[in-house]
């Protein structure tokens, strides 16, 4: 599109996030917007409820595909802020309806939430995530983000990806001497473009202290359903009952 075109621009967008062995991701997003026009309320953030992670084997080929749920909470905002959940996505509204942006004006919205994690992802070995999605409906001059880990990791076979849906373009990182953080800058990211990591772990690094509730209320309802199916089989079946046959002299 027509850059001049484009109601806003963001400018400066940094990403500080904590992946805790705990399940959960802890994220504080600071995103600096230049609105072209005005008469604009703020932005929307969009974050997926399910999004889909690889699963590697010791040679670091795909295994296999799978489906990962977010459960996302918000902590805080600085602007008026709202979430509602619609086709799988997280729709967070910043900015208040009784409030406009004149034009030429710039805004930063520190936003900062969580993200639960399906408990049967805990056993993958490797974190695949988007920490910059893209569903942007405008440019981001400057991009930077931090990702830190709890625990030390052998990190020679991280990559980061970043472009359109599916590409497979690797952009350049670097990580602190005792492998907890991995930093990366990226400038002049055109509308639609994300950035996605992947860091292996060399052994298990989610908990798994807990079963996703889902599986144990399908096994209790099979487990129910087969005592009922055996209690009304064994109520009508009486072996010893009688039954008379026609007879013709």
């Amino acid at each position: 599109p027509d850059i001049c075109a484009l109601a806003y621009q963001i400018t400066n967008y940094h990403v500080d996030m904590t992946v805790s062995s705990d399940n959960y991701l802890l994220i504080n997003e600071q995103i600096t917007a230049h609105f072209s026009v005005g008469y604009k309320h703020g932005i929307f953030r969009a974050v997926p409820q399910i999004s889909e992670v690889l699963k590697l084997d010791d040679d670091g080929k795909v295994e296999s595909k799978d489906k990962m749920r977010f459960n996302l909470e918000v902590i805080s905002s600085n602007y008026e802020e709202m979430t509602e959940l619609q086709d799988n996505f997280y729709y967070i509204r910043l900015g208040s309806a009784e409030t406009t942006i004149p034009a030429g004006a710039s805004r930063t919205y520190d936003l900062t939430y969580k993200m639960f994690i399906d408990s049967r992802y805990a056993d993958y070995n490797q974190f695949y995530f988007n920490v910059l999605g893209n569903l942007w409906d405008t440019t981001i001059d400057n991009f930077s983000a931090e990702i830190n880990f709890e625990k030390s990791l052998e990190n020679t076979d991280s990559k980061v990806f970043f472009g359109a849906y599916g590409s497979n373009q690797q952009l350049n990182f670097t990580w602190t001497n005792d492998g907890k953080t991995m930093s990366i800058q990226k400038s002049d990211l055109a509308v639609g473009e994300g950035i996605t990591i992947l860091v292996p772990f060399e052994n298990q690094y989610f908990k798994t202290q807990f079963v996703h509730w889902l599986d144990i209320l399908i096994f209790a309802l099979i487990i129910i359903a087969a005592l009922v199916c055996f209690v009304l089989y064994k109520k009508g079946s009486n072996k010893t009952l009688c039954v008379p046959v026609v007879q013709f002299n």
